[in-house]
């Protein structure tokens, strides 16, 4: 599977992300970055960290979050 040119792979994150702090970051991205087209947290339960996979509407907006 290709990811589309707007999409980026983060990780790192604690896999003990909750809802809420999930949110306020994603309100975070959005407010210094642009809107948000998806995001996807997946739990990685053999390992402390988990991927997430976060999607901007403007291919620009890519650039600004790595």
């Amino acid at each position: 599977m290709q990811a589309e040119a707007n999409q980026e792979m983060i990780r790192c994150y604690p896999a003990s992300l909750n809802l809420k702090t999930i949110f306020e970051f994603l309100d975070i991205l959005r407010t210094r970055i642009g809107p948000i087209r998806y995001a996807r947290f997946l739990a990685e339960h053999d390992r402390i960290d988990t991927v997430a996979f976060i999607a901007f509407y403007d291919k620009d907006n890519i650039k600004k979050c790595v």
